[in-house]
């Protein structure tokens, strides 16, 4: 599919009006879809419904793991983000690339990895310096 017919499918859903009740569910269950598959796709142990309980109400699941919950709940404020900055009209730049990582990385954690020489290491990954986009 081309820009073209993106852009032209665009036009004809944008015929269709959604009550807002209805459209602000449709974003909420999308929300919380994308938040716990690309958790759990990284080994996020939280299930759906737990999930679900810690966006809805701050309840955490017992036993679980703080940097799931921490996970998951980073990934909800950069899709909230994202979702006001399309709002705002603001480009794609390195600071909104920079500022959306740090959302999503709220502590380091450290990986297995290769040095250049082909021994194993490990490397931390941690959040880039905070930029504050005007």
């Amino acid at each position: 599919m081309n820009i073209k017919q993106i852009l032209s499918l665009k036009i004809k859903l944008g015929r269709f009006l959604i009550e807002k009740e209805i459209s602000d569910s449709i974003k909420q269950k999308f929300r919380f879809d994308w938040t716990y598959h690309s958790c759990a796709l990284e080994g996020n142990s939280l299930t759906y419904g737990e999930t679900k309980a810690l966006l809805l109400h701050g309840i955490t699941a017992q036993g679980k793991p703080l940097k799931d919950h921490i996970e998951i709940t980073g990934h909800d404020e950069a899709i909230k983000w994202i979702e006001e900055l399309v709002k705002g009209g603001f480009p794609l730049t390195e600071n909104f690339i920079r500022e959306l990582h740090t959302l999503l990385l709220k502590s380091p954690y450290e990986v297995k990895a290769i040095t250049p020489d082909g021994h194993p290491t490990t490397r931390r990954i941690a959040s880039v310096t905070k930029i504050i986009i005007p």
